[in-house]
């Protein structure tokens, strides 16, 4: 029997403004600490991540719910940042941040050291298309676009800001 292959880093997509999620996760990849804890709720872009963002340590740990329920993802990077000394590092969809996103007070009352990404792409993106699978074809309510997350964040106490620049999301990785 052939042995498989090893992991092959998939093509990018053409650097855009804001830039892709596949750009965003590729440059990640590539800061992430050896010893990273990395938590992640971010249902349209699982495969994304799973493909730009393969562990490349045997020390780094990757914590996703299997059950496919929505809202666990911030609360458990906080509980994580919480439980270790390793760097913590969020990669969190805006419609999934809505189910839990008071849980950065928590982070913030209690110096959580972590770091989110939060992929915005302005909607319950695995909602709508959940949704879509039904008989009626569309599924309202599930459009999120003007949340000013930046703004929210900050007014639960954490430290926050915009980047829609791949050179700047790669100037304010934390090392």
């Amino acid at each position: 029997h052939p042995l498989p292959a090893g992991w092959q880093r998939p093509e990018l997509p053409p650097l855009t403004t804001p830039p892709p999620a596949e750009r965003v996760l590729d440059e990640l990849r590539k800061q992430l600490p050896a010893d990273a804890v990395v938590v992640t709720e971010a249902p349209t872009h699982k495969q994304t991540i799973q493909r730009y963002l393969p562990f490349e340590s045997p020390e780094q740990d990757f914590h996703a719910g299997a059950s496919g329920a929505l809202g666990y993802g911030i609360s458990s990077l906080v509980g994580t940042a919480l439980g270790t000394s390793r760097p913590v590092i969020g990669i969190i969809g805006d419609g999934s941040s809505m189910y839990g996103i008071q849980a950065l007070w928590t982070a913030a009352q209690e110096n959580a050291p972590l770091t989110l990404l939060l992929l915005d792409n302005e909607e319950y993106a695995a909602v709508r298309l959940l949704g879509e699978v039904g008989d009626s074809g569309k599924m309202p309510g599930v459009r999120l676009g003007g949340i000013d997350f930046v703004g929210l964040a900050r007014s639960l106490g954490c430290a926050a800001r915009r980047i829609d620049d791949l050179e700047q999301f790669a100037r304010e990785l934390p090392a």
